[in-house]
């Protein structure tokens, strides 16, 4: 379900080039509650830093996800999905600002029908 398009913040500045990035998604997916990835799959918790704040809000924002959306019939309510795609262009823009410029920092949410 997770896709390489979607909007970037924290693209390289100064000497980084695209090719130098090291790319971040925040995604949710059925069962996932760390919504990191990098170009082969979910990431692990302590594969880039993080700061508590940001961390309890990107773990929030997961478990948002799988409390409230079903694979088949999609949000409880039809009123999470755009507070939700909010919340990620949110954690987007601070975690990119939080990892800097050798990041290319994207966000995916396929759940919510709302353009990223």
């Amino acid at each position: 379900m997770i896709g390489s398009g979607g909007p970037r913040a924290g693209r390289g500045r100064g000497n980084v080039t695209a090719d130098e990035l090291t790319l971040v998604k925040i995604a949710n997916d059925y069962t996932i509650t760390w919504p990191l990835w990098n170009s082969f799959g979910p990431m692990e918790r302590d594969e880039v830093d993080v700061p508590e704040p940001l961390r309890a809000r990107l773990l929030a924002w997961a478990q948002e996800f799988n409390d409230h959306f079903d694979w088949k019939h999609g949000w409880d309510s039809p009123d999470l999905s755009e507070p939700h795609a909010r919340e990620g262009r949110a954690l987007r823009d601070e975690l990119a600002a939080q990892l800097g410029p050798g990041y290319d920092v994207r966000l995916s949410v396929w759940e919510s029908g709302v353009p990223d």
